[in-house]
Protein backbone atom coordinates (compact mmCIF):
# COMPACT_ATOMS: atom_id res chain seq x y z
CA UNK A 1 0.00 0.00 0.00
CA UNK A 2 2.85 2.33 0.87
CA UNK A 3 4.55 1.68 -2.48
CA UNK A 4 1.37 2.41 -4.47
CA UNK A 5 0.78 5.64 -2.51
CA UNK A 6 4.39 6.66 -2.90
CA UNK A 7 4.34 6.08 -6.65
CA UNK A 8 1.03 7.91 -7.01
CA UNK A 9 2.41 10.90 -5.13
CA UNK A 10 5.52 10.77 -7.26
CA UNK A 11 3.49 10.70 -10.46
CA UNK A 12 1.40 13.70 -9.39
CA UNK A 13 4.53 15.55 -8.36
CA UNK A 14 6.26 14.87 -11.64
CA UNK A 15 3.20 15.86 -13.69
CA UNK A 16 3.16 19.24 -11.98
CA UNK A 17 6.91 19.54 -12.40
CA UNK A 18 6.65 18.73 -16.09
CA UNK A 19 4.05 21.45 -16.65
CA UNK A 20 6.24 24.02 -14.94
CA UNK A 21 9.49 23.09 -16.74
CA UNK A 22 10.99 24.27 -19.97
CA UNK A 23 10.57 21.36 -22.38
CA UNK A 24 13.69 22.40 -24.29
CA UNK A 25 15.85 22.30 -21.18
CA UNK A 26 18.28 19.38 -21.15
CA UNK A 27 20.56 19.09 -18.14
CA UNK A 28 22.78 16.05 -17.72
CA UNK A 29 22.88 15.66 -13.94
CA UNK A 30 23.05 12.71 -11.59
CA UNK A 31 19.70 11.75 -10.03
CA UNK A 32 19.25 12.43 -6.33
CA UNK A 33 18.18 9.82 -3.77
CA UNK A 34 14.49 10.39 -4.41
CA UNK A 35 14.80 9.87 -8.16
CA UNK A 36 17.04 6.85 -7.67
CA UNK A 37 14.32 5.21 -5.58
CA UNK A 38 11.76 5.91 -8.28
CA UNK A 39 13.99 4.66 -11.10
CA UNK A 40 14.79 1.55 -9.08
CA UNK A 41 11.11 0.74 -8.80
CA UNK A 42 10.48 1.34 -12.49
CA UNK A 43 13.38 -0.95 -13.36
CA UNK A 44 11.86 -3.65 -11.14
CA UNK A 45 8.52 -3.36 -12.91
CA UNK A 46 6.62 -1.58 -10.15
CA UNK A 47 4.03 1.08 -10.84
CA UNK A 48 2.33 1.80 -14.13
CA UNK A 49 3.49 0.55 -17.55
CA UNK A 50 6.92 1.80 -18.48
CA UNK A 51 5.84 3.76 -21.54
CA UNK A 52 3.52 5.78 -19.32
CA UNK A 53 6.45 7.23 -17.43
CA UNK A 54 7.72 8.94 -20.58
CA UNK A 55 4.88 11.42 -20.41
CA UNK A 56 5.47 12.13 -16.72
CA UNK A 57 9.14 13.08 -17.06
CA UNK A 58 10.46 16.36 -18.37
CA UNK A 59 13.69 16.60 -20.35
CA UNK A 60 15.91 17.03 -17.32
CA UNK A 61 14.37 14.00 -15.64
CA UNK A 62 14.66 11.90 -18.77
CA UNK A 63 18.36 12.72 -18.95
CA UNK A 64 18.71 11.71 -15.31
CA UNK A 65 16.96 8.46 -16.19
CA UNK A 66 19.35 7.91 -19.09
CA UNK A 67 22.31 8.48 -16.77
CA UNK A 68 20.82 6.14 -14.20
CA UNK A 69 20.45 3.32 -16.71
CA UNK A 70 24.24 3.14 -16.74
CA UNK A 71 25.16 4.22 -13.24
CA UNK A 72 22.44 2.51 -11.26
CA UNK A 73 21.76 -0.79 -13.01
CA UNK A 74 25.29 -2.21 -12.88
CA UNK A 75 24.89 -3.99 -16.21
CA UNK A 76 21.81 -6.01 -15.12
CA UNK A 77 20.06 -6.72 -18.41
CA UNK A 78 16.51 -7.03 -17.03
CA UNK A 79 16.68 -3.67 -15.28
CA UNK A 80 18.31 -1.97 -18.27
CA UNK A 81 15.60 -3.35 -20.57
CA UNK A 82 12.85 -2.10 -18.26
CA UNK A 83 14.23 1.43 -18.16
CA UNK A 84 15.08 1.51 -21.85
CA UNK A 85 11.49 0.63 -22.63
CA UNK A 86 10.50 4.03 -21.23
CA UNK A 87 12.22 5.47 -24.30
CA UNK A 88 11.80 2.83 -26.97
CA UNK A 89 8.08 2.10 -26.55
CA UNK A 90 7.29 5.75 -27.11
CA UNK A 91 9.93 5.93 -29.89
CA UNK A 92 11.79 8.80 -28.26
CA UNK A 93 14.85 8.22 -30.41
CA UNK A 94 16.32 11.59 -29.49
CA UNK A 95 17.04 10.27 -26.01
CA UNK A 96 18.55 7.08 -27.38
CA UNK A 97 20.89 9.31 -29.37
CA UNK A 98 21.74 11.37 -26.28
CA UNK A 99 22.49 8.16 -24.42
CA UNK A 100 24.63 7.02 -27.33
CA UNK A 101 26.72 10.19 -26.99
CA UNK A 102 26.91 9.84 -23.21
CA UNK A 103 28.05 6.24 -23.52
CA UNK A 104 30.99 7.20 -25.74
CA UNK A 105 32.69 9.14 -22.95
CA UNK A 106 33.14 6.05 -20.78
CA UNK A 107 32.54 3.24 -23.26
CA UNK A 108 35.43 1.27 -21.79
CA UNK A 109 33.58 0.73 -18.49
CA UNK A 110 32.30 -2.67 -19.54
CA UNK A 111 30.33 -3.46 -16.40
CA UNK A 112 28.20 -0.31 -16.74
CA UNK A 113 28.16 0.59 -20.40
CA UNK A 114 27.98 -2.63 -22.35
CA UNK A 115 24.20 -2.85 -22.53
CA UNK A 116 23.36 -0.06 -24.97
CA UNK A 117 24.11 -1.79 -28.26
CA UNK A 118 22.52 -5.01 -27.06
CA UNK A 119 19.30 -3.14 -26.38
CA UNK A 120 19.40 -1.42 -29.77
CA UNK A 121 20.21 -4.65 -31.61
CA UNK A 122 17.30 -6.48 -29.99
CA UNK A 123 14.75 -3.85 -30.97
CA UNK A 124 13.80 -3.64 -34.65
CA UNK A 125 12.66 0.00 -34.53
CA UNK A 126 15.81 1.12 -32.73
CA UNK A 127 18.00 -0.83 -35.14
CA UNK A 128 16.36 0.71 -38.18
CA UNK A 129 16.60 4.18 -36.67
CA UNK A 130 20.27 3.65 -35.85
CA UNK A 131 21.02 2.54 -39.42
CA UNK A 132 19.13 5.47 -40.87
CA UNK A 133 20.72 7.99 -38.54
CA UNK A 134 24.34 6.81 -38.59
CA UNK A 135 24.63 4.71 -41.73
CA UNK A 136 25.92 1.60 -39.95
CA UNK A 137 24.31 -1.39 -38.32
CA UNK A 138 24.69 -1.51 -34.52
CA UNK A 139 27.11 -4.31 -33.76
CA UNK A 140 26.35 -6.60 -30.80
CA UNK A 141 29.53 -6.90 -28.75
CA UNK A 142 30.38 -9.45 -26.08
CA UNK A 143 30.55 -7.72 -22.70
CA UNK A 144 34.05 -8.93 -21.89
CA UNK A 145 35.46 -7.47 -25.09
CA UNK A 146 33.48 -4.25 -25.30
CA UNK A 147 36.28 -1.68 -25.23
CA UNK A 148 38.66 -3.20 -27.79
CA UNK A 149 35.90 -4.59 -29.97
CA UNK A 150 34.04 -1.30 -30.23
CA UNK A 151 37.17 0.58 -31.31
CA UNK A 152 37.95 -2.11 -33.89
CA UNK A 153 34.37 -2.05 -35.13
CA UNK A 154 34.27 1.70 -35.73
CA UNK A 155 37.81 1.75 -37.07
CA UNK A 156 36.95 -0.91 -39.63
CA UNK A 157 33.64 0.69 -40.61
CA UNK A 158 35.20 4.14 -41.04
CA UNK A 159 38.17 2.71 -42.92
CA UNK A 160 35.94 0.93 -45.42
CA UNK A 161 33.73 3.95 -46.01
CA UNK A 162 36.30 6.76 -46.22
CA UNK A 163 38.93 7.61 -48.83
CA UNK A 164 41.83 6.77 -46.52
CA UNK A 165 42.75 10.38 -45.78
CA UNK A 166 42.80 11.72 -42.23
CA UNK A 167 40.02 14.24 -42.86
CA UNK A 168 37.91 11.58 -44.57
CA UNK A 169 38.36 9.20 -41.65
CA UNK A 170 37.58 11.92 -39.11
CA UNK A 171 34.42 12.97 -40.97
CA UNK A 172 33.26 9.37 -41.22
CA UNK A 173 33.61 8.84 -37.46
CA UNK A 174 31.53 11.97 -36.88
CA UNK A 175 28.90 10.77 -39.34
CA UNK A 176 28.56 7.63 -37.19
CA UNK A 177 27.56 9.89 -34.31
CA UNK A 178 30.90 9.81 -32.50
CA UNK A 179 31.58 13.00 -30.57
CA UNK A 180 35.05 14.56 -30.49
CA UNK A 181 35.08 14.87 -26.70
CA UNK A 182 34.24 11.18 -26.31
CA UNK A 183 36.83 8.57 -25.37
CA UNK A 184 35.63 6.30 -28.18
CA UNK A 185 36.38 8.96 -30.80
CA UNK A 186 39.87 9.58 -29.41
CA UNK A 187 40.66 5.87 -29.30
CA UNK A 188 39.54 5.46 -32.92
CA UNK A 189 41.70 8.39 -34.04
CA UNK A 190 44.71 6.63 -32.52
CA UNK A 191 44.08 3.73 -34.90
CA UNK A 192 43.94 5.84 -38.04
CA UNK A 193 47.24 4.39 -39.25
CA UNK A 194 45.57 0.97 -39.37
CA UNK A 195 43.28 2.05 -42.20
CA UNK A 196 44.90 5.04 -43.95
CA UNK A 197 46.04 5.09 -47.58
CA UNK A 198 49.52 5.01 -49.06
CA UNK A 199 49.66 8.76 -49.53
CA UNK A 200 49.04 9.27 -45.81
CA UNK A 201 51.92 6.94 -44.91
CA UNK A 202 54.18 8.89 -47.28
CA UNK A 203 53.17 12.19 -45.64
CA UNK A 204 53.96 10.78 -42.18
CA UNK A 205 57.35 9.58 -43.32
CA UNK A 206 59.44 6.51 -42.52
CA UNK A 207 60.63 7.71 -39.12
CA UNK A 208 57.15 8.45 -37.75
CA UNK A 209 55.62 5.24 -39.10
CA UNK A 210 58.51 3.15 -37.77
CA UNK A 211 58.20 4.80 -34.36
CA UNK A 212 54.47 4.15 -34.27
CA UNK A 213 54.99 0.48 -35.18
CA UNK A 214 57.50 0.12 -32.36
CA UNK A 215 54.89 1.20 -29.79
CA UNK A 216 52.26 -1.35 -30.86
CA UNK A 217 51.73 -4.82 -29.49
CA UNK A 218 52.30 -7.73 -31.87
CA UNK A 219 48.67 -8.16 -32.94
CA UNK A 220 48.30 -4.47 -33.75
CA UNK A 221 51.58 -4.53 -35.68
CA UNK A 222 50.12 -7.27 -37.87
CA UNK A 223 47.03 -5.17 -38.56
CA UNK A 224 49.08 -2.13 -39.54
CA UNK A 225 51.54 -4.11 -41.67
CA UNK A 226 48.69 -5.80 -43.49
CA UNK A 227 47.11 -2.43 -44.25
CA UNK A 228 50.42 -1.02 -45.50
CA UNK A 229 50.87 -3.95 -47.88
CA UNK A 230 47.28 -3.58 -49.06
CA UNK A 231 47.25 0.16 -49.80
CA UNK A 232 50.83 1.13 -50.74
CA UNK A 233 52.00 0.85 -54.35
CA UNK A 234 55.44 -0.34 -55.44
CA UNK A 235 57.05 3.09 -55.36
CA UNK A 236 55.69 3.86 -51.89
CA UNK A 237 56.88 0.53 -50.50
CA UNK A 238 60.34 1.10 -51.98
CA UNK A 239 60.51 4.36 -50.01
CA UNK A 240 59.81 2.32 -46.86
CA UNK A 241 62.30 -0.44 -47.64
CA UNK A 242 64.18 0.23 -44.38
CA UNK A 243 61.09 -0.97 -42.46
CA UNK A 244 61.40 -4.51 -43.88
CA UNK A 245 63.27 -5.84 -40.79
CA UNK A 246 60.30 -4.82 -38.63
CA UNK A 247 57.93 -6.57 -41.04
CA UNK A 248 60.05 -9.73 -41.09
CA UNK A 249 60.38 -9.77 -37.32
CA UNK A 250 56.59 -9.69 -36.95
CA UNK A 251 55.39 -11.92 -39.79
CA UNK A 252 58.45 -14.10 -40.36
CA UNK A 253 59.58 -15.59 -43.64
CA UNK A 254 57.65 -17.32 -46.38
CA UNK A 255 56.43 -20.73 -45.26
CA UNK A 256 55.81 -19.83 -41.63
CA UNK A 257 52.27 -19.97 -40.25
CA UNK A 258 52.06 -16.25 -39.50
CA UNK A 259 53.44 -15.30 -42.93
CA UNK A 260 51.00 -17.53 -44.77
CA UNK A 261 48.08 -16.29 -42.71
CA UNK A 262 48.89 -12.59 -43.12
CA UNK A 263 50.64 -12.26 -46.48
CA UNK A 264 49.07 -15.35 -48.03
CA UNK A 265 45.60 -13.87 -47.57
CA UNK A 266 46.48 -10.72 -49.54
CA UNK A 267 45.69 -10.30 -53.25
CA UNK A 268 48.41 -11.65 -55.56
CA UNK A 269 49.61 -8.19 -56.58
CA UNK A 270 50.10 -7.23 -52.91
CA UNK A 271 52.09 -10.40 -52.26
CA UNK A 272 54.27 -9.64 -55.28
CA UNK A 273 54.90 -6.08 -54.10
CA UNK A 274 56.02 -7.33 -50.70
CA UNK A 275 58.39 -9.84 -52.33
CA UNK A 276 59.92 -7.03 -54.40
CA UNK A 277 60.20 -4.86 -51.28
CA UNK A 278 62.12 -7.63 -49.51
CA UNK A 279 64.37 -8.05 -52.56
CA UNK A 280 65.15 -4.34 -52.52
CA UNK A 281 65.94 -4.39 -48.82
CA UNK A 282 68.36 -7.35 -49.10
CA UNK A 283 70.18 -5.80 -52.07
CA UNK A 284 70.81 -2.60 -50.11
CA UNK A 285 71.49 -4.43 -46.85
CA UNK A 286 74.21 -6.70 -48.28
CA UNK A 287 75.70 -4.51 -51.02
CA UNK A 288 75.10 -1.05 -49.57
CA UNK A 289 73.88 1.87 -51.68
CA UNK A 290 76.30 2.08 -54.57
CA UNK A 291 76.67 1.51 -58.28
CA UNK A 292 76.56 -2.24 -57.83
CA UNK A 293 73.31 -2.29 -55.86
CA UNK A 294 71.77 0.21 -58.28
CA UNK A 295 72.41 -2.29 -61.07
CA UNK A 296 70.64 -5.11 -59.24
CA UNK A 297 67.72 -2.94 -58.16
CA UNK A 298 66.73 -2.94 -61.81
CA UNK A 299 66.15 -6.69 -61.57
CA UNK A 300 64.46 -6.79 -58.14
CA UNK A 301 61.07 -7.44 -59.74
CA UNK A 302 62.20 -10.43 -61.81
CA UNK A 303 63.41 -12.93 -59.21
CA UNK A 304 63.79 -13.80 -55.54
CA UNK A 305 66.67 -12.33 -53.53
CA UNK A 306 67.96 -14.07 -50.43
CA UNK A 307 71.11 -14.35 -48.37
CA UNK A 308 73.01 -17.64 -48.29
CA UNK A 309 72.92 -18.46 -44.58
CA UNK A 310 76.41 -19.87 -44.13
CA UNK A 311 78.27 -17.43 -46.38
CA UNK A 312 76.16 -14.26 -45.98
CA UNK A 313 76.44 -13.94 -49.74
CA UNK A 314 73.66 -12.38 -51.80
CA UNK A 315 71.83 -14.89 -54.00
CA UNK A 316 69.38 -13.85 -56.73
CA UNK A 317 67.25 -16.68 -58.02
CA UNK A 318 65.48 -16.37 -61.37
CA UNK A 319 63.33 -18.97 -63.15
CA UNK A 320 66.21 -20.78 -64.92
CA UNK A 321 69.36 -19.46 -63.28
CA UNK A 322 70.77 -18.00 -60.07
CA UNK A 323 73.37 -15.29 -59.51
CA UNK A 324 75.96 -15.42 -56.74
CA UNK A 325 76.88 -11.80 -56.07
CA UNK A 326 80.49 -11.75 -54.84
CA UNK A 327 80.82 -7.98 -54.77
CA UNK A 328 84.06 -7.86 -52.78
CA UNK A 329 86.04 -8.40 -55.99
CA UNK A 330 83.35 -7.05 -58.34
CA UNK A 331 82.68 -10.56 -59.57
CA UNK A 332 79.33 -12.30 -60.00
CA UNK A 333 78.68 -15.91 -60.92
CA UNK A 334 75.74 -17.09 -62.99
CA UNK A 335 74.82 -20.76 -62.72
CA UNK A 336 72.16 -22.91 -64.30
CA UNK A 337 69.55 -24.02 -61.78
CA UNK A 338 69.17 -27.39 -63.46
CA UNK A 339 72.81 -28.34 -62.84
CA UNK A 340 74.02 -26.32 -59.89
CA UNK A 341 71.13 -25.27 -57.65
CA UNK A 342 71.24 -28.10 -55.13
CA UNK A 343 75.03 -28.05 -54.91
CA UNK A 344 75.23 -24.32 -54.28
CA UNK A 345 72.26 -24.09 -51.91
CA UNK A 346 73.33 -26.87 -49.59
CA UNK A 347 77.09 -27.28 -49.86
CA UNK A 348 78.64 -23.90 -50.58
CA UNK A 349 81.07 -22.85 -47.81
CA UNK A 350 82.15 -19.34 -46.86
CA UNK A 351 84.73 -17.66 -49.08
CA UNK A 352 87.06 -14.76 -48.46
CA UNK A 353 88.26 -14.21 -52.02
CA UNK A 354 86.97 -14.47 -55.54
CA UNK A 355 89.58 -17.11 -56.36
CA UNK A 356 88.29 -19.42 -53.62
CA UNK A 357 84.75 -19.05 -54.95
CA UNK A 358 85.80 -19.75 -58.51
CA UNK A 359 87.89 -22.77 -57.55
CA UNK A 360 85.00 -24.24 -55.58
CA UNK A 361 82.61 -23.77 -58.50
CA UNK A 362 85.18 -25.34 -60.83
CA UNK A 363 85.55 -28.37 -58.58
CA UNK A 364 81.79 -28.87 -58.19
CA UNK A 365 80.71 -28.32 -61.78
CA UNK A 366 79.34 -31.20 -63.84
CA UNK A 367 81.68 -30.84 -66.79
CA UNK A 368 80.75 -31.97 -70.26
CA UNK A 369 83.06 -34.26 -72.22
CA UNK A 370 84.79 -31.28 -73.86
CA UNK A 371 85.17 -29.49 -70.53
CA UNK A 372 82.61 -26.87 -71.55
CA UNK A 373 80.96 -25.20 -68.56
CA UNK A 374 78.99 -22.40 -70.24
CA UNK A 375 75.67 -24.14 -69.70
CA UNK A 376 76.53 -24.61 -66.04
CA UNK A 377 78.05 -21.33 -64.84
CA UNK A 378 79.60 -18.10 -66.05
CA UNK A 379 81.56 -15.34 -64.40
CA UNK A 380 81.06 -11.61 -64.82
CA UNK A 381 84.64 -10.40 -64.68
CA UNK A 382 85.83 -7.51 -62.60
CA UNK A 383 86.73 -4.42 -64.55
CA UNK A 384 83.99 -4.89 -67.14
CA UNK A 385 81.38 -6.34 -64.77
CA UNK A 386 78.59 -4.05 -65.94
CA UNK A 387 78.89 -5.17 -69.56
CA UNK A 388 79.29 -8.82 -68.62
CA UNK A 389 76.43 -8.87 -66.12
CA UNK A 390 74.06 -7.00 -68.39
CA UNK A 391 74.93 -9.35 -71.25
CA UNK A 392 74.42 -12.47 -69.13
CA UNK A 393 71.19 -11.22 -67.59
CA UNK A 394 69.77 -10.54 -71.03
CA UNK A 395 70.97 -13.92 -72.29
CA UNK A 396 69.46 -15.93 -69.45
CA UNK A 397 66.26 -13.96 -68.96
CA UNK A 398 65.39 -14.28 -72.64
CA UNK A 399 65.89 -18.05 -72.62
CA UNK A 400 62.88 -20.24 -71.94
Amino acid sequence: MYIVTKLSETADYLKKKALQSDENEVINSEPNTYYKELFDRISLGEGQAQQGWMYLFNNRELMMLAEYIYVGCNGQKERIDALMSVFEKSERFDYIEKMYCMWQKDFWKDEKYSGLFSVICNNHNLTEHFKGKYGIHPQPIADADTSDAMVLYYNEQAGQACDGSYSGYENMLKSFGLVEEGTLYRECIKRYMFICNGRAYMEMGVEKVTGFLAELDNDDKKLMIRNMLMVMDGFQLKCFVSVVPVFRNVIGNEGTEVYEKLVGSLPKQCQDRYLIMQNQYLIYDILGKNERSDFWMGYAEKGIVRVHESTKTLMMEFPTFTVIEFCHEEAAYFFNNEYMKEVVNHNMPAFETEKEMEQWLYNNTEWSSDKDHQDHWRKAHMGNWQLDMKSYMGHYLNRR
